[in-house]
């Protein structure tokens, strides 16, 4: 046996009461203490105001990003961007979208978690922006973080607490959980003090995106003084991009002061199969269900000019036409009382002229019979017996009518029977080169009333030769040849970007809807 003292200390019942109490202490303070944090930090990050609050109403763009950070790499890669010219309205989305503001991406994940609501009058600058977003707790946490950092100025702005990222030209102020950030100090002061009878509602601001597969949405209101502000309040769109394709879907309605004509053409108007037009640089097909002077005199209206007659009789007169009522009243029948499905195509720019001439080609639903009969009321013996008079001559053997004209075969209007209908071409040439082609009737696309085909390239290659033969003879106002040139050039770089783009519109039940597609050329 062991002869080491041991020493040993008693416990008694009264010490470890008092050892277990010591140890319930401190885990009561660590309690206490996370609760402490955990409240503080809830309250930190609460989310005590709707995003609507800072909304105004009368604003000209509303609109919704979806999963921002995700879709803008997206957005910005589309070709839409590349088409539009330097100075155009929202050429400068695609440098907004892309600030992180000296963040990394997954920072701004939190910052801007699911949607940034957009709105603004200024559409050309869009000095007035206001961005806002709902921030995740996490996001508040960093937010709260980065703003005690060097590169974020405070702004007390008599009590509104403003943030400046003098860096990125951006003020911003968080209210709850929601972030509301602008490039203007006032626009923003605005916005925090917005009172609530100028601000959307909570159903408005959720009506203006609903969840879907679009990466933006929203209502853009429409300038009274433009074409399409005379006849509507205000546009609802939607923009998805995919791979190399960007698609615009649109939806307006015709409002109380719009003309009478337009509005009665959208209300009575249902989806038709289309027919495709003819092959051009610009095609369109359109079919209303009524016959096409019906649809004429409302597009007339819209654009506030006078009704397909009258339009016929100034332009004639103007060309100072010979036996003008023979000629006058062949083109009214032959443009006006036909339909309902109407194919327009610009086929090309004629050059060879005395000046630069399009050339257009008409193809109408028709009765050839009709059709027939006016070609031989029309073409009579001149009265003077010119061969060269602007006559109507009508041959027979191949039911083709046309009209010498002082120039050369694009100056001669042309008409004939083609497929069940009638084609009316301004020269000869492309008439001829239509009537001699077999007509099969093929659909343009789905259902609808008017449908857009636009070859981009070859639109602007021949529209800056028609340009440059005029600036070289001084008849472009304000355009020197170096001028034009310098202008042509941003054309064609944004025109060689885009494949095709290709449009189709729809009334139904007294609504708009229209979807526009842009397609880029492979490797732009």
């Amino acid at each position: 046996m062991s002869e080491t003292v041991r020493s040993y200390t008693r416990v008694t019942p009264r010490t470890y009461r008092s050892a277990r109490r010591s140890q319930s202490g401190k885990w009561i303070v660590i309690l206490v203490f996370l609760i402490l944090v955990g409240a503080g930090l809830e309250w930190l990050t609460r989310d005590s105001h709707p995003i609507a609050e800072f909304f105004p109403r009368d604003q000209r763009l509303g609109a919704v990003i979806n999963n921002p950070i995700e879709c803008r790499s997206r957005i910005v890669a589309s070709p839409l961007w590349s088409a539009l010219p330097e100075d155009a309205r929202f050429s400068q989305l695609p440098d907004l979208l892309m600030q992180n503001f000296g963040m990394p991406e997954w920072v701004l994940n939190n910052l801007v978690r699911e949607r940034i609501y957009v709105t603004a009058n200024d559409l050309d600058a869009f000095s007035d922006v206001v961005c806002l977003s709902r921030m995740t707790r996490l996001g508040a946490l960093f937010e709260h973080t980065f703003r005690r950092v060097g590169w974020v100025d405070y702004d007390s702005s008599g009590g509104l607490a403003l943030r400046h990222l003098p860096d990125d030209g951006v003020y911003y102020a968080v209210r709850g959980r929601v972030l509301v950030a602008s490039p203007s100090r006032d626009t923003l002061i605005e916005a925090l003090t917005l009172p609530p009878e100028s601000a959307i509602t909570d159903t408005d601001l959720e009506a203006l995106g609903q969840p879907g597969p679009e990466d933006v949405q929203g209502i853009y209101v429409l300038d009274t003084d433009s074409l399409l502000g005379r006849n509507f309040a205000h546009v609802g769109f939607a923009v998805k991009v995919v791979a190399d394709e960007t698609r615009l879907d649109l939806r307006a309605v015709p409002h109380e002061n719009a003309p009478r004509l337009f509005r009665e053409l959208i209300a009575d108007a249902a989806p038709q199969d289309l027919a495709e037009p003819p092959p051009g640089l610009v095609a369109l097909s359109l079919d209303f269900g009524r016959p096409a002077e019906d649809v004429w005199n409302a597009a007339l209206a819209a654009a506030g000019q006078s009704s397909w007659p009258s339009q016929v009789d100034d332009m004639m007169t103007e060309a100072e036409v010979t036996n003008w009522d023979a000629v006058r009243d062949l083109l009214v029948d032959l443009t006006a009382d036909q339909g309902p499905g109407v194919r327009i195509a610009l086929t090309g720019i004629e050059t060879e002229e005395f000046v630069p001439l399009p050339e257009l080609a008409f193809t109408f639903d028709a009765n050839q019979e009709k059709v027939v009969q006016s070609f031989v009321d029309a073409s009579q013996p001149s009265p003077n017996g010119e061969a060269w008079a602007m006559w109507p001559r009508y041959e027979s053997a191949i039911q083709r009518l046309y009209i010498p004209m002082a120039g050369g075969p694009a100056l001669e209007p042309t008409a004939g029977l083609y497929g069940n209908g009638l084609l009316v071409a301004t020269s000869r040439r492309v008439g001829d080169d239509l009537l001699g082609r077999a007509y099969e009737r093929r659909a343009a696309t789905k259902p609808g009333n008017l449908f857009v085909r636009l070859n981009p390239q070859a639109f602007v290659e021949q529209c800056v030769e028609a340009g440059r033969l005029l600036a070289e003879d001084g008849l472009l106002r304000g355009y020197s040849m170096e001028a034009f040139d310098d202008r042509a050039a941003g054309w064609q770089r944004a025109a060689a970007a885009v494949e095709s783009t290709w449009g189709i519109a729809r009334a139904e039940s007294g609504t708009v809807t229209a979807e526009i597609h842009v397609v880029s050329r492979s490797g732009s």
